[in-house]
């Protein structure tokens, strides 16, 4: 390959260092061919700064530190900012299903640095042509001015077949913005970003500080001042002695090399000898080397030191610790798809719902859409719900693939679920799918595809019998002015729901834009078990009762498609109730009960009845961790309870293990002096409360749905009221 200088005060004032690396397209298909093949191109040296960075570690023995791996404390995070480029109407953008893959198999590659990498925000997506066929280094400066996010590593894909290139990146203490914490980026072409390419580590290392291993020394192998073959410091003449910390890439076990075009390992593309006549024999498993993708394997330990001095606290590179990465699951599972169901059809294409289960430790979801195996959409979802409006590439009549893949900012190596196919149809009326448990209310969707000139429309919507209620519903549609719906048996009664007639009829054509058409209410009664694939409700095509009618009374060929409503799978039970340790047992009535999991999430919440009662029907098999909020003051506290905490203390009385965490006002484990005198201080309104809170209770859980007797009768007192003397809401 040949070198040539990037001009002098290109991008900023006075000159700037950036690497152009040149590699082959590597394996596999790519995601963007190039019209031609990679040619030669210019690249700069490394700049002087880097050069003496590496001889400054080598002097302060900093070359050979022990490295940490993924399984200690020594793990350095750095957080990475990616922008997808696109053309203008959005098109040729790289697939962010495949980004998560190349950062996983970046990480595996660095995983012997002690470097791994995390994503830091949602990933940025460019409409802009000229950006994305990016025709020289004329805009650069201008795109990292723009996008550049201040803290990362900001990688940008997009094109560069008109450069014929697979990517460049900024040293360190180079390129645009000038801010320290800005500086530069790393590019990447499309058709060199394949799942097995090499090139994103490769780019990583110029980032990180690491020159090629050919660096100064492919112009001119034979000259005195290009790296030796020979490691031996004591050569005799005429032989030249080792220069590898002088020369080349100023690593000593990186073998020299003069390798700047692509080469096969183990020893493609020709021979060349020094000055002291030695063969070259560079290392093709060096993501340094120019070697092709399937020879790389690794950096050596002098790399992997220079890379983690680049990022420490003293580094060019320090300020991508700032703030360090919050704490994240190193994993995620796998969602659960809801919604099209499996081999399903008829979804309007301008009202297509997806849905799946939400993960444990997942921040962020890519739902993918696949034709002929080929991702026709993919999306970017931080819920888990999407709604696809028709915008896009998909098409009518059509099938589909669709899976989704679960991941946060850590865990990046997750899979996706399992395909299903969903098929696009003109003209349809489509009943959403839900999933819940018995016990469970359930809103559902008709949803409806657009029509034109519609006159008429009769729907006979079948429910599984002895399965389900009716208890309403709600016409959604503008459009749909008029529409009438009756039920059999009718709302309220205490028959379980058998059908649902929908009538809609206009004197004049009337078009109907894509959504949902009305929304009803269902209760699946607890005690009621559908098949293991769940109650159908299906669409009742006998004597016309599925029709449309158009124009002068013709009728419209319409497709109706029922949904289902699935078992979401552990449902089960938790129940119990809360009253106060009184004599009583005072029911506290209205108190908010809310169950978060290990993570926190809120999984169940509700509030106490009459009876102090409270349950769920439909939680998983998570350890659950209740809090609550009660609808009653604190009170019942008074220097009698002063007296028995001194008692207490005194081991004149002995309290109960519930008392005695009510007596412990000052929440420090111990009961004493101390307590009673807080006791009288806030029953005479000296203090307004005590520490920790004004309610302990006998149960605090973790709580598992599905266990008898969890958690059954919870004993709550207010802190202070050791004698329980308080009548919350009055006795029963």
């Amino acid at each position: 390959m040949l070198f040539k200088r990037v001009p002098s005060g290109f991008g900023l004032a006075g000159a700037f260092f950036l690497t152009i690396l040149v590699l082959g397209w590597g394996r596999g298909t790519a995601l963007a061919q190039a019209p031609n093949p990679v040619q030669p191109c210019g690249t700069v040296p490394a700049p002087p700064s880097v050069f003496s960075y590496i001889e400054n570690l080598r002097r302060e023995g900093l070359l050979e530190p022990v490295y940490g791996t993924e399984n200690n404390a020594s793990v350095i995070y750095l957080p990475l900012q990616l922008h997808l480029l696109a053309n203008n109407n959005g098109s040729g953008r790289y697939p962010l299903s495949t980004f998560a893959t190349i950062l996983c198999e970046l990480n595996q590659k660095f995983r012997s640095t002690g470097i791994q990498f995390y994503w830091k925000g949602n990933p940025n997506l460019i409409n802009n042509s000229t950006w994305y066929n990016l025709p020289n280094f004329g805009t650069v400066d201008q795109i990292n001015t723009q996008y550049n996010v201040a803290g990362s590593i900001n990688v940008y894909f997009l094109s560069l077949s008109a450069m014929s290139l697979c990517g460049f990146a900024y040293y360190p203490g180079t390129g645009s913005p000038s801010q320290t914490n800005r500086q530069g980026a790393i590019y990447m072409a499309l058709a060199c970003s394949n799942p097995g390419n090499s090139t994103l580590a490769h780019e990583m290392g110029h980032f990180l500080n690491l020159p090629h291993p050919f660096d100064q020394t492919s112009s001119n192998p034979q000259a005195t001042w290009a790296e030796r073959v020979t490691r031996n410091p004591n050569e005799t003449a005429p032989r030249l002695p080792s220069n590898c910390a002088t020369a080349g890439d100023r690593f000593c076990d990186t073998p020299a090399d003069f390798r700047d075009a692509r080469w096969n390992c183990p020893n493609g593309g020709g021979a060349a000898v020094d000055i002291n006549n030695d063969a070259f024999q560079p290392l093709g498993r060096l993501y340094m080397s120019y070697a092709n993708d399937a020879c790389q394997d690794s950096f050596t330990v002098e790399q992997k030191a220079t890379m983690r001095a680049t990022v420490t606290s003293t580094g060019p590179r320090s300020y991508l610790l700032t703030p360090a990465m919050p704490a994240y699951d190193s994993t995620v599972g796998m969602p659960s798809l809801l919604e099209p169901l499996d081999s399903t059809y008829g979804w309007p294409l301008h009202y297509l719902r997806f849905r799946w289960k939400s993960v444990p430790g997942a921040t962020a979801y890519v739902l993918r859409i696949r034709w002929l195996g080929t991702t026709v959409e993919d999306f970017w979802v931080n819920d888990t719900t999407f709604l696809y409006n028709g915008s896009g590439q998909l098409l009518s009549n059509r099938v589909y693939r669709w899976s989704v893949m679960a991941l946060n900012p850590r865990a990046v190596c997750g899979v996706f679920a399992p395909e299903r196919l969903l098929g696009i149809a003109s003209n349809a009326v489509h009943v959403s799918s839900v999933e819940g448990c018995p016990g469970d209310s359930l809103g559902m969707d008709v949803l409806n595809s657009e029509f034109t000139g519609l006159r008429s429309l009769r729907l006979k919507l079948d429910f599984p019998t002895g399965m389900l209620r009716l208890t309403g519903w709600n016409s959604l549609a503008a459009q749909a002015a008029g529409l009438q719906v009756q039920a059999y048996p009718p709302v309220g009664s205490a028959l379980y729901t058998d059908s649902l007639i929908l009538n809609w009829t206009s004197a004049s054509p009337v078009s109907w834009n894509a959504g949902v058409l009305m929304r009803f209410g269902l209760v699946w009664p607890s005690g009621v078990n559908g098949p293991s694939t769940g109650p159908v409700l299906g669409w009742d095509t006998l004597n016309s009762r599925c029709q449309a009618l158009v124009g002068q009374g013709q009728v419209l060929p319409l497709l109706c498609y029922g949904g289902r409503i699935r078992n979401s799978g552990g449902c089960y039970p938790l129940s119990g109730r809360l009253i106060y340790d009184n004599s009583a047992g005072t029911p506290l009535r209205g108190t908010m009960v809310e169950l978060r999991d290990t993570t926190l999430q809120i999984r169940a919440f509700g509030l106490t009845d009459s009876l102090g009662s409270f349950g769920w029907n439909n939680l998983g098999p998570l350890a659950l961790l209740p809090s609550w909020t009660y609808a009653v003051p604190w009170g019942g506290v008074n220097a009698t309870d002063a007296l028995g905490i001194s008692r207490a203390f005194a081991s004149l009385v002995t309290l109960s293990p519930l008392r005695f965490k009510a007596a412990d006002v000052n929440g420090n484990g111990a009961v004493n002096n101390t307590d009673a005198l807080l006791v009288n201080r806030r029953s005479a309104g000296m203090v307004g409360s005590f520490a920790g809170g004004d309610w302990v209770d006998d149960n605090p859980g973790p709580w598992m749905a599905g266990v008898t007797g969890v958690p059954g009768t919870i004993r709550a007192l207010c802190k202070g009221d050791v004698n329980g003397s308080y009548q919350p809401q009055g006795t029963p």
